[in-house]
């Protein structure tokens, strides 16, 4: 099974209707997703783009420049892409965010639905599934077996990767030099950030002299778990550093409350509530810090793959150079 530059369709698929703070990170991991298939020359039209809640560009010009070329669909186009596929291949990958429901769309992508609809499309020879959102594993413990006309089971070759089990997926930071002295830098979704860069950077991982996607799975997953370390190490320092701060502005809110009881200046009082105020707001911003990075310290992602087998079939020929 040869994914090739022509025999085969890449889909991201995209939830972010959820997100309520920084929906660029997510465009930007499409956009590197799409940089990556560009370098591997994949025709435009074998890309399609699906997110489930699409406002423009937010002044990303990295993002612009890539996904400006394409035609963004909403999630309702989902299942007429998977039934008028006509190429060998298909390759979708899951992005935004997820909890136990699937893909955190509205209405949520089940993994039920979306395996059979595939199933269903008798061009498809081989299908990979890679899944980065948070709760993955709601897509892990699939039938993948197919009953035919005449009643009889039939295998097919479709292959799942997830970012994460039951749990979150990891977002950290990255910076990439996508043109000559220019770069651009988000909180990536760290595992498919990897498979990406795995898919620029083809290496043998297993050393059997090709690349297959347990080389990217293994890659992808072994670099996410390096990525974790080092964040759980800045995660630390961080949170050291803010409560250092934290003791600070106690003692100071103490010392001011104490110097209020005994002041009668009016001008004196306003200025030390004053202060009192702005403290007391950067106590609350600093505390909102320590809660989200001690959160963020316990995330454990550990990448799973199902159908091993399909995954050590699945060739990359997409430069139309093996080792």
């Amino acid at each position: 099974m040869n994914l090739k530059n022509t025999n085969t369709k890449w889909l991201f698929l995209c939830a972010i209707a959820h997100e309520k703070k920084n929906k660029s990170r997510h465009l930007k991991d499409i956009s590197f997703g799409v940089f990556a298939l560009l370098k591997n020359k994949i025709p435009v039209k074998n890309i399609e783009i699906i997110i489930d809640e699409f406002e423009g560009y937010e002044d990303e010009i990295f993002v612009q420049q890539m996904l400006c070329q394409f035609d963004i669909k909403g999630i309702d186009k989902l299942d007429s892409i998977i039934k008028e596929c006509q190429n060998e291949n298909f390759v979708v990958i899951f992005l935004g965010h997820g909890n136990e429901n699937g893909l955190g769309t509205i209405p949520p992508i089940k993994s039920y639905q979306i395996i059979e609809n595939l199933k269903s499309n008798n061009s498809l020879k081989c299908i990979a599934l890679i899944f980065g959102q948070c709760y993955a594993g709601v897509f892990n413990y699939v039938d993948l077996q197919k009953i035919s006309d005449l009643g009889e089971i039939e295998n097919i070759n479709i292959c799942l990767m997830g970012a994460s089990h039951l749990n979150s997926s990891l977002s950290g930071g990255i910076s990439i030099e996508y043109a000559n002295g220019v770069t651009t830098s988000w909180s990536a979704n760290v595992f498919i950030y990897y498979f990406f860069d795995w898919l620029i950077f083809p290496s043998d991982v297993d050393g059997d002299q090709k690349y297959t996607l347990i080389d990217a799975f293994k890659y992808a997953g072994s670099k996410t778990s390096q990525k974790l370390i080092l964040m759980k190490k800045e995660l630390f320092s961080i949170v050291s550093q803010a409560q250092l701060e934290l003791f600070k502005i106690k003692n100071e809110l103490v010392a001011l409350n104490k110097d209020l009881e005994n002041e009668f200046d009016r001008e004196i009082i306003l200025e030390k509530e004053q202060s009192i105020f702005s403290l007391e707001t950067q106590e609350e911003s600093i505390n909102e810090i320590i809660d989200l990075h001690i959160e963020l310290s316990y995330i454990n992602q550990d990448p799973w793959i199902l159908n091993t087998g399909i995954a050590r079939k699945i060739m990359f020929n997409l430069k139309n150079t093996l080792i």
